[in-house]
């Protein structure tokens, strides 16, 4: 019985999300298969580690200069080896701990900076379990991301790819997936009826619907952003949705716009609330932009974060899916402009479609499971060489 070990960091919501689409995936169609998804920065008990995903939240603010700083002083594959070859001794025995809890046959991780660490620790442990990365960046991949001790990579765009590369990823160990892997749900979302969509979240069918959000942990203008849709977008039912910043979610509320704003908190059905969009205003996060674009939504992008997210928009503008539009008076008036020019927004709408594979997911489940069925194939190999080599030693040398 396979077991999976996916690992990942709640810095954002993207690598759980993907995480999560690949477990759903994986037991649609291995449903004898063993999956664990592992927060491994949580599970390191020992700080700074720990404190990972709380400090990420923390540099991303102001318009995410700190994050941006640190991204880059540390994104040469020279600077990050340096890295980590420094804070290896302090982060060994943790590392250790992890793995020996968490016994798998494959090993995925979607976060690039425990890389370099996950695979000197299976060298450690003379296991031979293979390690697989991948990236849940559009664009840009960090340093991080490549190290020898992968055993596979996946990417979601030929752009990525050409980035990994850039890193000292060899591109016969890397597959392109086509897009960002999300959950299943998303695709059965597209055949639910508007209407009774609309009808269920308690929104009004014949008005159009902007969906406002800032990612998992709310970060760009939303509140500007949504005082400025009311203002300017009269027309529209404005959802705004705040992730997991109640600071964020109680400022939103305050703005009263009536029966035209609907503000949530961090939701668990995410494809009912894009079925009903008409358009999405977003932050460039590689997953939530991938959903958009699977569900066939225009995107006007407001926040981009420096470092990873760095060219999201860019491609998504270039291939005619979005508009970027970062203050939120430029974002009201592109939200107008397309929901009143309906060529535009069908345009913008099939554009969407066409740019990713809706099935990444299932695609990148397959590849994992071949992974775990190859391994016992790879352990008797060796086995077999080892006894081999062994026999030809034994008869080179009869007298030993």
């Amino acid at each position: 019985m396979p077991r999976f070990l996916l690992i990942m960091s709640d810095t954002g919501g993207g690598h759980r999300s993907s995480a999560e689409a690949v477990r759903q995936e994986l037991l649609a169609h291995h449903p004898e298969a063993q999956i664990e998804i592992a927060d491994i920065f949580s599970e390191m008990e020992r700080w700074p580690f720990d404190r990972f995903a709380d400090w990420y939240r923390d540099l991303t603010r102001l318009n995410s200069v700190p994050w941006g700083a640190l991204y880059h002083l540390t994104d040469g594959p020279r600077a990050y080896r340096t890295l980590e070859s420094a804070i290896w001794p302090t982060l060994r025995k943790a590392m250790l701990r992890f793995l020996r809890r968490h016994p798998a046959d494959a090993i995925a991780s979607f976060h690039p900076i425990p890389n370099h660490s996950l695979g000197r620790a299976l060298r450690e442990l003379r296991r031979p379990t293979p390690l697989v990365g991948v990236a849940v960046d559009l664009v840009q991949v960090h340093a991080a991301f490549w190290t020898p001790d992968l055993h596979r990579c996946y990417v979601p765009l030929d752009v990525t790819r050409r980035s990994a590369m850039a890193q000292g990823a060899p591109g016969t160990r890397i597959e392109v997936l086509g897009g960002m892997p999300i959950r299943p749900g998303f695709r059965r979302a597209l055949s639910l009826p508007i209407d009774h969509v609309r009808e269920k979240l308690g929104l009004a069918p014949n008005r159009p619907v902007v969906l406002l959000t800032a990612g998992g942990d709310g970060m760009g203008m939303a509140k500007r952003t949504a005082e400025e849709l009311a203002r300017s977008v009269p027309e529209a039912q404005i959802v705004a949705i705040a992730g997991r910043n109640r600071q964020l979610q109680r400022e939103l509320a305050a703005i009263g716009a009536g029966d035209s704003m609907q503000v949530k908190g961090y939701v668990r059905d995410m494809p009912q609330w894009m079925r009903a969009a008409d358009l999405m205003v977003a932050k460039s996060g590689p997953n939530t932009v991938c959903e958009a674009l699977v569900m066939g939504l225009p995107l006007v992008l407001h926040t981009q974060l420096r470092g990873q997210e760095a060219g999201t928009a860019d491609w998504v503008t270039a291939n005619g899916a979005g508009v970027w539009a970062p203050k939120p008076k430029d974002t009201a008036a592109a939200v107008r402009h397309i929901l009143r020019s309906p060529p535009m927004h069908a345009a913008m709408s099939r554009a969407a479609r066409a740019l990713v594979n809706p099935g990444a997911a299932a695609t990148l489940a397959e590849g994992l499971w071949q992974v775990a069925y190859e391994r016992p194939q790879r352990a008797e190999l060796a086995l077999a060489t080892h006894r081999l080599g062994r026999a030809r030693r034994q008869v080179a040398s009869p007298g030993a």
